[in-house]
């Protein structure tokens, strides 16, 4: 067993109003820590990452929407859960992937469009969190359970790099070192530090592949 990052009362508030949000507007591509727990079931999370066109900012006016502070991203409370919203054509340079490229690469699970293992591993490693020191563990204890449970594709991931030039730090450099960060984390991954280690190791020389 693995030991909750959150609350199970927040994250189930959350749960909640994602599959209210899945119901009621459906054109959107989940990512972040939602969109991880979708393939690996280690971790859930306490808010909401949409990839969004602009014309379903209407569906959130009715919640309140506000800009993120510095960044050409919005966001929107809704049931007194953080939905942040990241638009086509208004939030440029924000993530490494492009939105397009998102909006029209999505595998649907349960019933909810979200970002394909691939795409969800190099936006967790893009940093668009990371001006919230809060995030910070989170995101690792995200890309270290996509490395060791989902079967992502590296060879896509890499491919995915090549095309859209980005930085090794946000690629597979920075990957190496999220396993190794991810040590102190290991209790809210896997269920022994030794499984931590055997997996780290296995997973590092998977990704030293391409380094």
């Amino acid at each position: 067993m693995t030991k909750e990052f959150y609350s199970s009362a927040l994250t189930q508030k959350s749960r909640n109003v994602l599959q209210k949000i899945a119901g009621e507007m459906q054109d959107f591509v989940l990512i972040g820590g939602w969109a991880v727990n979708f393939y690996v079931r280690v971790q859930k999370s306490t808010d909401i990452d949409l990839v969004i066109g602009a014309d379903k900012l209407a569906y959130f006016k009715k919640y309140g929407i506000e800009k993120h502070k510095g960044l050409d991203m919005y966001f929107a409370v809704v049931d007194g859960v953080t939905v942040d919203l990241i638009v086509e054509g208004i939030s440029k340079d924000i993530l490494t992937i492009p939105i397009d490229k998102i909006l029209s690469s999505y595998i649907t699970v349960e019933g909810i469009r979200a970002a394909p293992k691939s795409i969800l591993l190099l936006l967790k490693m893009c940093g668009y969190f990371s001006s919230d020191p809060s995030k910070i563990d989170k995101d690792i204890i995200d890309v270290v359970s996509l490395l060791f449970y989902s079967g992502v594709n590296l060879e896509e991931v890499n491919t995915l790099i090549k095309e859209y030039h980005i930085d090794e730090r946000k690629g597979f450099s920075g990957m190496l070192e999220y396993l190794d960060k991810g040590q102190r984390l290991w209790h809210f991954i896997t269920s022994s530090r030794e499984e931590y280690d055997r997996l780290r190791a296995d997973s590092k020389k998977a990704v030293g592949k391409y380094l």
